[in-house]
C-alpha cells in the first residue's frame, strides 16, 4: 500500500502490522506494483517520481523521475526488464530498468491516464484514461494498434487469463469486453447504478466469468452472454 505519509508498506494478509516499510518518496504515494516474482516493488508519487525497491533487502534500487505530474499507475513486464507508468500529465512511459532510463514515451491520451499494463505476452501496452479511451500500443512500431471507446472515463481494465481479450470498466456504468485480434467489442453489460471501479476475469472457470465492482456492490457476469450470475 502507498499513502499520504510518502511511504510504501508491505503487509501479510494475516498480520496486523506491516512486514516492511519503504521510504524515499518526498510526496504521497499514488500507485504500487509488484514484479511477477515479487522480488521488486515499484511505486509512483504525486510529484511524478518512480522508485523501485528490492524486497528481499528492503533497499531502493532505482529512482526514476520524468513525469510532469502525478504517477497514477505502473506495471512490470513479465521478465521484469521493463516498467510502464501512466500519469496525470497524459503520457505513458516505458522504462528500461537495466539501462535505468526512459526508452519510450507514449503520447495518445488527451486527459489523465487511469491505468497502464503490459499485455500478458509482452507485445503490447494498454492504457486507459479520463478521455474515455482505451489504447493498445505496439511498442516495436511505437503506434496505436487499437482504440476502444466508452461514454465516460475508463477507470479499470483486465486481461483475460488465456484468450486475447480484455475488459474495461467505466464511469458510464458499463463493462465492455473487447477482442484484441479483431478489434471489435464482444459484449457489453447493461448500465449499472454506479461507476465501475474494478474488473477482473475469474481464473477458476477459465475466464468465463467477469467480476465487476461498483461503488455500492460487486456483480459477476457470464460475459459471453452478459447476465448476472
Amino acid at each position: 500500500t502507498g499513502g499520504d505519509d510518502n511511504k510504501v508498506k508491505v503487509w501479510l494478509i494475516n498480520k496486523p502490522e506491516p512486514v516492511l516499510t519503504l521510504t524515499g518518496h518526498s510526496t504521497s504515494v499514488e500507485c504500487v506494483s509488484f514484479d511477477p516474482e515479487e522480488r521488486q516493488l515499484a511505486a509512483g508519487s504525486l510529484g511524478g517520481a518512480l522508485r523501485i525497491w528490492d524486497l528481499n533487502e528492503g533497499r531502493a534500487l532505482l529512482s526514476l523521475g520524468n513525469h510532469r505530474s502525478k504517477v497514477t499507475a505502473c506495471d512490470f513486464s513479465d521478465d521484469s526488464k521493463l516498467l510502464v507508468s501512466g500519469s496525470m500529465d497524459t503520457n505513458a512511459k516505458v522504462w528500461d530498468l537495466r539501462a535505468r532510463n526512459c526508452c519510450q514515451t507514449i503520447k495518445g491520451h488527451s486527459k489523465e491516464i487511469n491505468g497502464v499494463a503490459f499485455s500478458p505476452d509482452g507485445r503490447w501496452v494498454l492504457s486507459v484514461g479520463e478521455d474515455c479511451l482505451a489504447q493498445v500500443w505496439d511498442l516495436t512500431a511505437s503506434r496505436v494498434l487499437f482504440e476502444f471507446h466508452h461514454d465516460g472515463p475508463i477507470n479499470t481494465f483486465a486481461f483475460h487469463p488465456s484468450d486475447v481479450v480484455m475488459a474495461t470498466g467505466s464511469s458510464d456504468r458499463t463493462v465492455k469486453v473487447w477482442d484484441l485480434e479483431s478489434n471489435r467489442m464482444l459484449a457489453s453489460t447493461p448500465a449499472d447504478t454506479t461507476k465501475v471501479r474494478c474488473v477482473g476475469f475469474a481464473p477458476y472457470c477459465r475466464g468465463q466469468t467477469l467480476v465487476a465492482a461498483g461503488e455500492d456492490c460487486v456483480k459477476a457476469w457470464k460475459w459471453e452472454d452478459p447476465v448476472v450470475v
